[in-house]
């Protein structure tokens, strides 16, 4: 289960289950999003908040999963750069 499914299953804000977890809500926005891989004690804390729903494992592959997704991506192509007039 992921912690998003979690969340609406049990009807949870980010910023409710931020403060059960003791942690800010950007930290929580970051770790749904795979950008941010908490720490084992974040981590142990999600699975003691989900009675083993989520086990630190379930999150660290989620992350690894993203990260080699994202790294098969093929990379966008940038638009010229304006140079910027200085004063």
């Amino acid at each position: 289960m992921k912690i998003n499914q979690y969340l609406e299953k049990k009807k949870l804000t980010r910023d409710q289950f931020s403060t059960m977890l003791g942690v800010t809500l950007r930290t929580v926005y970051n770790i749904l999003s795979c950008s941010y891989l908490p720490n084992l004690q974040v981590a142990v804390k999600i699975e003691e908040i989900t009675n083993g729903k989520i086990k630190p494992r379930h999150i660290v592959e989620d992350y690894n999963a993203y990260r080699s997704n994202k790294a098969k991506a093929v990379p966008r192509k940038r638009g010229k750069k304006i140079k910027r007039a200085v004063h």
